[in-house]
């Protein structure tokens, strides 16, 4: 893939800039370094700062230098004001270059770079500056100082330098002190550098044109590039003639225009022409065809062509390249062979012909917020290497692009390299995760194509889309896995504003997570958000995908999403997690023909997730077959495991306790007790909070406490300050990393214990030896409130005591053994290896000693903290890495799967460097011959070109544009949503018709009523009922203050919507009535008996009756004098002066008063209707068709939907499309974009009507939504 790095250029610099629009930065080098010292600082080498440098130069000499005028300081005053109007004349023999002038100043800045060639040795760079005088009387030039340097001074690269001006003689008669310096950037290049020995001597003896810099200039401010090709020859082409020779000419051409054809050799396969030639690149071309011909008395043989793409020609260097010849077409049997030689030199880049739309993100996020709609820009600026069905010419191409419902689509070209600069502002509604670019080939007969085909595919995933323009080349990649491919399409990218998919969360059922919980289960809470980059079937080159995820034994799936490479589905899920279940397996299923088929799978190690710690990412599923390594795609899953971890009330459980040790513990005796002690030592925070003090004759008890469990304290007092106990205590040990505290209380002289200590010392138990006796003076400390010692503070010391300590842990309880695993005694539901069990009882959050001294939950990312457990959440508000734990959890998991995937490709390499090994001895001894491998090249070349046609099965287009147009329409109608929903109904909704008079809607329904709305307030209220059918209310007319109404009970009645009640009543139908409507007195009907009926309101009598010999009658429409009726695949057009004529029989009327027969539908026709001389009728094909009826004939068709069009309607200057995929779409009618997409009902929409800046849907979910 290409990085195209070239834009549109400044106004200020000229074509011969151009040629240095590629160069590198500068470089640091010691040839370098001997060039700045090389440099001159005045005339022909006097003053110079440097000493000479001798001639041994290292590399070529250059050929080519690009300097760049910066800027310049202190230049002389010309002008009164004390300033000048300097600028800058860059030469090199009679080459020559100008800056612009920059008015009023001594410290000018031009920033403006020339290329010049060194045609010459012994050349001088001069750089002049001049005061630009412009008065109304005389006009002219004074000299400010120059500079020179010797071209031959200088070596290959870059340096950037500050020269001081002088005066010479050549521009100034009379000398002057002349002042100032100019900085100067200049870069020296050599055509040769980096090339071979033989590579220089061939661009020695081949011929180049004579170049001309200002005509290249010229052509560039006209919108023009240059390129210069020499084309040297041609080598191994194909025989075309009987004596096994050939006749070669080569044609270059260029936007798809012949510029350039070389002589015609006669009798050779390998060709030398050395021909030169010099062409005008337009901006509507991104690649050079060369096409070559065998001449022949009559006409001529293709041998095949080469594509050369200008992106990948740097500015003014000589590119010299053999390009291998390739056909035309897949389809071509002739074999094709050789290449072609050419030099070329890519004078000045063509300027973008691509101008990307001007978009205010500030009004874009807004509409973001509002509707939850983004948009992006995809400018399509051409293609390269395209392969088309037609061996004999290029194939006829266009692009579409699409993003999510919207699309664009570029006119269509002949050429294998066409080039459009079209852009398409697309919106992206939320969901939409790529954006798909599809290159087509038209139907054509001379190409033998039925219908368009799919050349090739790109899906650009949005959030990978640059918020700045950037072009890039993508190469194209079949629809299907099976299909070939070949070329690259150039898109400009810029995303201007993406929504979100808004993630669904699975509901939380607290109580079923803690009987989970109680019974050793986890939970935990999966959603499947979406996938991207499908791979496609090799059958319709899509997916109809749905994922399954299997925890243990339960399983669950997602709906299947139809037709997409990149499906959403926002499907929630909850799971229960067994003891010993460590692995969640996520598939990912086909479910197009029969069945569900697996074609993707990952398994995510459950043991990787934190619990309660959310995790949102994207994971990469490869097939299911193990031994298959390829990535089928990428799965979005939000996963949260929330175990019983989270509930850290053991008494909510209903759990016991369980002690898991013993403690011995003897206070022997304290010293210094009451006495305030120096602690400058301490490194925790303390507290200088009041202490209570120690009276007069007072002594002092101990007792021990682990957690919850404290013993009753000692009997005999003893006297401060050394006081002597040996008192023993034994207590359980609820925890291994518990603390022993030892508690000091008071006894005053009435024999009275205070209930709070006077000083607590602390032992933490979890380093000690099991079994070992250890003796230890640990520190009495204050008291102080629970909260400050859950941030780590510690009260004042007032003395020491002197214990022994002796800790028994049991850790052989209640050993629930699965697979080797051991059950958590505290019942949280973990379970663990033996070994593992101190970590776990360090971490578990149902551990019963709330005191006990635990580690942070984020030790394993670098926090060193450790206090009681009952002060984590303390801790973890003020914890350095609670809010970058993602951040650096994603690094440590991504390192995992890094050293996952480096072993495995380890494992493969020595697979491969073993298969390798065992090749070479199995071909030791037998050397291959011509004949061997002129058979393999048969087979890869029959592999690569087989000989089914690759255009089966390819893709259609659906619509496409007969005029150029314009996106940027206003739209004048536009629903936002839905904003009522009309309730009252007991079945589907069949119909809809609007009493425009009294503004009241009417509804027909299965359950064979017509309720009748009042629409004329804001909020649409039921204003009556009329009820008389026997079946469901099929269809609904309105004429004036009349309505009639069609029903299954092959019945019409006539109602009063005045008075709101029946006027009258037809029978004659045999079957069920699609379609009424009413023309003044008369009232046409069609049912499916075959029969179309036209009746007298005013007498209540059939005036005459239609049959149309068809399977049925399925709707009606009105124009003029023209009748409309749909019947199977067919649409019959009458002529209603005629049928209504009573002067005619009811078999002339049938036969004579028909206009015309449409055919071109696919399937059966359900709906239509009538715009001006436009017909649109809805088929059950998921398609609508837009006929002209001048011609008879199907002008476009227009695809969205994903099942059936059973109703639309036109509202202004939109079409409105209803479908069984429960969506209603809103279609602009001039470009027939879909510009909004409807969703809510659920069930398939029946009847659709505009009315009043309002539209209402219908829908056999028993409702009616009101969209505003």
């Amino acid at each position: 893939m290409t990085s195209l790095k070239r834009g549109s250029l400044p106004p200020n610099i000229g074509a011969a800039e151009l040629l240095a629009s590629n160069s590198p930065g500068p470089v640091k080098s010691a040839s370098l370094d001997a060039s700045a010292a090389m440099l001159s600082m005045g005339p022909r080498g006097a003053g110079r700062t440097g000493r000479r440098m001798s001639q041994e130069m290292q590399g070529p000499p250059p050929d080519t230098l690009i300097v760049t005028v910066m800027k310049a300081e202190g230049v002389l005053a010309k002008d009164k004001g004390g300033t000048s109007d300097p600028f800058a004349e860059v030469k090199i023999g009679r080459q020559s270059h100008k800056t612009k002038a920059i008015p009023k100043t001594v410290n000018p800045e031009w920033n403006e770079t020339f290329t010049l060639d060194i045609n010459t040795p012994g050349s001088v760079l001069e750089v002049v500056l001049f005061d630009q005088d412009k008065g109304l009387i005389m006009s002219g030039t004074e000299f400010l100082g120059c500079v020179e340097i010797q071209v031959d001074s200088l070596s290959v690269g870059v340096i950037e330098d500050w020269h001081t001006l002088q005066w010479s003689k050549q521009y100034q008669k009379k000398q002057e002190n002349v002042t100032g310096r100019v900085l100067l950037r200049i870069e020296a290049k050599c055509s040769t550098e980096g090339k071979s020995a033989e590579e220089v001597d061939e661009l020695k003896k081949v011929p180049k044109p004579v170049r001309d810099v200002k005509k290249a200039e010229q052509m560039y401010s006209q919108g023009f590039g240059t390129l210069e090709v020499t084309v040297i020859g041609a080598e191994r082409l194909m025989a075309a003639d009987r004596g096994g020779t050939s006749d070669p000419y080569l044609e270059l051409v260029l936007g798809g225009k012949k510029v350039g054809k070389t002589q015609t050799q006669k009798k050779t396969l390998n060709p030398k022409w050395g021909e030169v030639f010099t062409l005008e690149v337009p901006q509507r071309a991104v690649c050079l065809e060369v096409l070559v011909h065998d001449a022949d008395m009559v006409g001529s043989a293709f041998l095949g062509m080469a594509c050369v793409n200008l992106d990948d020609l740097p500015s003014g260097k000589d590119v010299i390249k053999s390009y291998n010849l390739h056909p035309r077409s897949f389809k071509d049997k002739n074999p094709i062979s050789g290449t072609v030689r050419l030099l070329c030199n890519y004078l000045t880049h063509a300027p973008m012909g691509l101008q990307m739309p001007k978009v205010d993100k500030t009004a874009m996020d807004a509409r973001r917020q509002k509707l939850g709609v983004g948009a992006v820009t995809i400018g399509v600026v051409g293609c390269a290497g395209l392969m088309g069905s037609d061996p004999a010419s290029h194939p006829h191409v266009y692009v579409e692009v699409k993003v999510g419902e919207s699309r664009g689509m570029t006119e269509p070209s002949t050429s294998t390299c066409p080039c459009w600069n079209q852009p398409f502002l697309l919106d992206v509604a939320t969901g939409c995760q790529v954006a798909e670019v599809t290159v087509f080939e038209k139907a054509s007969a001379i190409a033998m194509l039925s219908k368009d085909q799919v050349l090739g595919v790109v899906s650009v995933l949005l959030s990978d889309m640059p918020s700045e323009p950037s072009f890039e080349w993508y190469p194209l990649v079949g629809l299907r896995a099976s299909d070939l491919a070949t070329g690259a399409v150039k898109l400009a990218l810029c995303a201007h504003v993406i929504p979100e998919i808004a993630v669904e969360r699975p509901r939380r059922d607290m109580n079923a997570v803690k009987d989970n919980a109680s019974r050793g289960l986890g939970t935990i809470e999966v959603t499947v958000v979406a996938a991207k980059q499908l791979v496609g079937s090799d059958e319709t080159g899509t997916r109809e995908a749905m994922v399954g995820v299997q925890v243990g034994q339960s399983r669950q799936q997602t709906e299947k999403m139809d037709r997409s490479l990149n499906p959403v589905f926002n499907k929630p899920m909850t799971f229960k997690v067994d003891p010993g279940v460590s692995v969640m397996k996520v598939s990912v299923l086909d479910k197009g023909g029969k069945g569900a088929k697996e074609f993707g799978m990952v398994e995510i190690d459950l043991e990787d997730l934190e619990e309660d710690d959310e995790v949102d990412d994207w994971w990469c599923f490869t097939a299911p077959d193990r031994k298959d390594n390829r990535i089928m795609g990428e799965i979005r899953l939000c996963l949260n495991y929330v175990s019983k971890t989270v509930y850290t009330d053991p008494a909510a459980l209903g759990l016991q306790q369980q002690a898991i040790g013993d403690v011995e513990v003897i206070v022997i005796a304290g010293r210094g007790i009451g006495t305030e002690v120096d602690d400058g030592g301490s490194n925790k925070a303390l507290v200088e909070g009041d202490w209570n003090r120690l009276q007069p004759g007072d002594l002092l008890r101990v007792q021990a406490q682990i957690g919850e469990a404290i013993s009753e304290a000692s009997p005999v007092g003893r006297e401060a300050p050394t006081p002597v106990w040996n008192e023993k205590f034994a207590l359980k040990l609820p925890h291994p990393s518990s603390v022993l505290e030892v508690h000091v209380v008071q006894e005053d002289v009435d024999g009275e214990v205070s209930m709070v200590p006077f000083g607590t010392g602390q032992v933490p138990l979890g380093e000690f030896t099991d079994g070992a006796q250890e003796e230890q003076w640990i520190e009495l400390r204050a008291p102080i409130p629970k909260r400050l010692q859950n941030q780590g503070s510690v009260g004042k010391l007032i003395g020491s005591i002197q214990v022994l300590v002796t800790v028994r842990r049991n850790y052989g309880f209640n050993l629930e053994l699965l697979g080797g695993l051991v059950a958590c005694p505290w019942k949280c539901g973990t379970h663990f290896m033996p070994d593992d069990a101190m970590t776990h009882f360090m971490q578990c959050p149902l551990a019963p000693d709330p005191t006990a001294q635990v580690s942070c939950v984020h030790m394993a990312i670098g926090c060193q903290f450790r206090g009681p457990r009952h002060g984590m959440k303390e801790h973890l508000a003020v914890c350095a890495f609670e809010p970058v734990k993602g951040v650096v959890r994603g690094y440590v998991k991504e390192i995992r799967s890094l050293r996952k995937t480096v072993e495995g490709q380890e494992e493969e390499l020595t697979m491969l460097r073993d298969r390798i090994r065992g090749l070479e001895e199995a071909l030791a001894g037998r050397p291959d011959t011509a004949g061997s491998a002129q058979e393999r090249h048969k087979a890869k070349r029959a592999q690569l070109h087989p000989k089914e046609d690759p255009s089966e099965g390819a893709g259609l287009v659906e619509f496409e544009f007969t005029a150029e147009v314009t996106r940027e329409k206003i739209i004048k109608w536009l629903p936002k949503g839905c904003s009522y929903t009309l309730e009252g109904h007991t079945d589907g909704v069949l119909s809809l018709g609007h009493v425009n008079d009294f503004n009241k809607l009417l509804s027909g329904s299965a359950d064979r009523t017509v309720r009748v709305w009042d629409i004329s307030q804001h909020e649409p209220v039921c204003d009556g009922e009329l009820k008389g059918h026997r079946g469901g209310v099929t269809s609904i007319a309105v004429g004036g203050r009349r309505a009639v109404t069609g029903s299954a009970d092959c019945t019409m009645k006539i109602w009063d919507m005045q008075q709101m009640k029946e006027s009258g009543k037809f029978q004659g139908h045999k079957g069920l009535i699609h379609g009424i409507i009413v023309l003044g007195d008369m009232a046409i009907s069609a049912s499916q008996d075959k029969c179309i009926k036209i009746w007298d309101l005013r007498l209540g009598d059939c005036v005459t009756t239609l049959e149309t010999r068809s399977r049925g009658c399925y709707g009606l429409a009105a124009h003029d004098v023209k009748l409309i009726q749909a019947s199977g695949s067919k649409i019959f057009t009458w002529d209603l002066r005629k049928i209504a004529s009573s002067t005619m029989n009811e078999e002339q009327r049938n036969n004579f008063g028909r206009y015309d027969t449409l055919t071109g539908n696919a399937t059966g026709v359900y709906g239509h209707q009538m715009v001006g001389d436009r017909l649109y009728t809805s088929a059950v094909d998921n398609s609508v068709r837009l006929w002209d009826l001048r011609s008879m004939q199907v002008k476009s068709k227009i695809v969205g939907h994903s099942d059936f069009v059973r109703t639309l309607a036109v509202a202004g200057e939109r079409l409105i499309t209803g479908s069984d995929d429960k969506s209603i779409r809103i279609w602009d009618l001039e470009f027939h974009d879909c510009t909004k997409v409807l969703r809510g009902h659920g069930s398939y929409i029946t009847a659709i009507k505009a009315a009043r800046a309002r539209l209402f849907s219908a829908s056999m979910d028993k409702t009616i939504k009101v969209w505003e």
